[in-house]
């Protein structure tokens, strides 16, 4: 009995690509989500805190506003995610005590003097 030829092709290294190599294979959308879901609210996080920590005077009070409402929108987004026991639900965490402890341990430029 002959083996067919697509369990002759070792898997490939590359996830979207099919088993010779040739023909890129769609991810699921659902997938795609997830990859989104998981990066997208710690690069917000990050870019919220260091915009309040290395911005001054009038730039610096926009983006404690900004600041505050990526801190309202991670907290909403890190309780459903923990209620729906999703996978990331580590990464939102993380990424909500680090706004929170980064705002008392990363020091600011508000008191910083030019030279």
């Amino acid at each position: 009995m002959r083996r067919p030829i697509y369990d002759a092709f070792p898997p490939h290294p590359f996830p979207f690509l099919d088993h010779v190599g040739r023909r890129i294979v769609m991810p699921e959308l659902t997938e795609l989500f997830a990859v989104v879901d998981a990066l997208a609210l710690p690069i917000l996080g990050l870019w919220a805190l260091l915009s309040t920590k290395l911005s001054v005077g009038e730039a610096l009070r926009r983006a404690e506003r900004r600041f505050m409402i990526a801190l309202v929108i991670i907290s909403l987004v890190t309780l459903r995610t923990v209620m729906r026991l999703d996978d990331v639900w580590i990464i939102h965490t993380l990424t909500l005590a680090s706004m929170v402890l980064g705002v008392f341990t990363v020091p600011s430029r508000e008191g910083a003097l030019a030279v």
